[in-house]
């Protein structure tokens, strides 16, 4: 509002439209960051209730004694370590090739947990493997949420974040570079009226000096001429 010079005014008025911008896209990104840590934490939850329903499954007898189907429930459980290892790689590094890991190995842990369920038909086994089935379903729900998350907030900060945050930075070394010559060019102002003004006081000063010398001789020659008279 009290900037004198229109370039500069432009160039604020065009940081403010900016600086709004980016305050949006700020929110977008921490919406997003927020949504992967509600996602992370449901993650956390599911290993400790996979932990436990794995124990429980193997421990009921015909399960547990089952040839084809044990094996098969030792093999999801693997894969689902090898998921959790995954996830929390990917949560690090964003890596494509960590995210096919993990995709991977979330798919052979539902592969085996079917497997297994084929492999019997006691009721008591399949209910444990259903619910085992149930939080692999949920776990696949977290990881294709977070993987959703975190391309948002990437693409939010590639395509936009950044791009933007350089624009911001670019204008307010034009409006600093224009704010310290429009301070110079006052400041050289200041100084040349400085520079004036001493000009014109001292002239003033010599002109009142050479009026009292006159005026000091004028009065001589008028006091030596009544004198004489």
């Amino acid at each position: 509002e009290h900037a004198v010079d229109p370039d500069n005014r432009a160039r604020l008025e065009q940081f403010s439209a900016k600086l709004g911008e980016f305050n949006s896209i700020s929110l977008d990104m921490a919406a997003s960051h927020f949504d992967i840590v509600k996602l992370q934490t449901r993650q956390i939850d599911i290993v400790v209730k996979w932990n436990k329903t794995v124990e429980t499954a193997m421990a009921v007898p015909e399960l547990k004694n089952n040839a084809n189907a044990a094996p098969r429930l030792r093999d999801a459980a693997t894969a689902m370590l090898n998921t959790n290892i995954a996830y929390w790689r990917y949560a690090t590094l964003q890596e494509p090739v960590v995210l096919g890991k993990m995709y991977e190995a979330a798919d052979k842990v539902y592969i085996e947990l079917q497997r297994g369920r084929s492999a019997t038909e006691d009721e008591t086994s399949v209910a444990a493997i259903d619910a085992l089935l149930a939080l692999a379903t949920e776990m696949n729900d977290i990881i294709d949420g977070t993987k959703q998350a975190y391309d948002t907030y990437l693409t939010l900060e590639r395509e936009r974040n950044t791009p933007l945050r350089a624009q911001l930075e670019g204008l307010i070394a034009q409006i600093s570079a224009a704010a310290d010559d429009i301070a110079h060019k006052a400041e050289a102002s200041v100084e040349a009226d400085m520079a004036r003004s001493d000009r014109v006081g001292l002239g003033v000063g010599i002109f009142v000096m050479i009026m009292s010398v006159m005026s000091a001789a004028f009065s001589m020659l008028t006091f030596r001429r009544h004198a004489k008279a």
